[in-house]
């Protein structure tokens, strides 16, 4: 509401970012895909994150907002892990977002190639062997961008964190051993 109604306040974007969060975070919580609460949860989402990108789109509570999009695509039934992955993609490269963005694009086709992987299709090993490639590379990116990243604080180092833990085990799960212990150094 703060937001809404005091677009010109200076904390307004960061009030709305907050809005979305705590939206996105209720949504996760209700288990009922039917229940009201979801679908309230869903247009508080809709209208938090319509206005973040209407109002201040190139701020970086802007791709807060995409990046809420994204995790609330993977949040649906059944997940849209392409939607995800664009959406996530899709975060400005000049915020300090954007590491956290490609870490969790890096991230969705991770799940997307574990999942490929378990059914065991071999005509489909192309598919899941792709999603493996793409993980390596936007994690890759995700590091490099981290690294030029001031300042991130505590939400960008547990990103990186976890960039860096998800790399080492698909390096691991690929019999990269060496290349996997880099990452797990302190």
């Amino acid at each position: 509401t703060l937001a809404k109604e005091n677009t010109g306040y200076p904390k307004a974007p960061a009030a709305a970012s907050l809005a979305v969060n705590i939206a996105l975070y209720l949504y996760g919580q209700v288990r009922d895909p039917a229940s009201p609460e979801k679908a309230a949860a869903m247009e508080r989402i809709n209208e938090s994150t319509e206005l973040l990108l209407k109002q201040w789109p190139q701020h970086a509570e802007a791709d807060d907002a995409r990046i809420a999009k994204g995790k609330l695509k993977l949040l649906q039934a059944p997940p849209d892990y392409k939607g995800a992955v664009e959406t996530f993609t899709s975060v400005n490269p000049a915020s300090d977002r954007y590491p956290s963005a490609l870490q969790l694009a890096g991230q969705t086709h991770w799940i997307v190639y574990i999942n490929e992987k378990k059914k065991g299709d071999a005509a489909k090993a192309d598919v899941a062997q792709t999603n493996r490639q793409k993980t390596v590379e936007l994690l890759d990116k995700s590091l490099a961008a981290f690294a030029k990243v001031e300042n991130g604080g505590a939400a960008l180092a547990q990103s990186l964190q976890e960039a860096q833990l998800l790399l080492a085990e698909v390096h691991m799960e690929g019999d990269k051993i060496d290349e996997a212990l880099q990452l797990l150094q302190p």
